[in-house]
């Protein structure tokens, strides 16, 4: 199964194509500071580029996030370095501009 893994971070924004535990690809990109919807597009950008590099179509993404993530509703409750991200539904906003789970 390939999957692209996303790490969010106040700066930058890293992502990697990975065959199960074989990584195909690294991708950094800073971290925008417009706010949501702009982070949003970085990370859908950063997956995008990911599979570029590796020739591949991901099945899915991974996401990490600073600050509480509610894991069951996908929902970034707030990050401390990031601005206008709180109660932020990445999830459902990252499946819509991938179309992947």
């Amino acid at each position: 199964m390939i999957v692209v893994g996303l790490d969010l971070g106040g700066t930058k924004i890293a992502a990697g194509a990975f065959d199960g535990k074989r990584l195909l690809s690294h991708v950094i990109l800073p971290t925008p500071k417009e706010g949501g919807e702009a982070v949003v597009r970085a990370l859908a950008e950063a997956a995008e580029k990911a599979e570029e590099e590796a020739g591949v179509r991901a099945e899915a993404l991974g996401l990490g996030t600073p600050g509480p993530l509610d894991f069951r509703e996908g929902v970034i409750r707030f990050t401390p370095n990031i601005p206008g991200v709180r109660n932020f539904p990445i999830r459902r906003l990252l499946e819509e501009a991938t179309g992947r789970p």
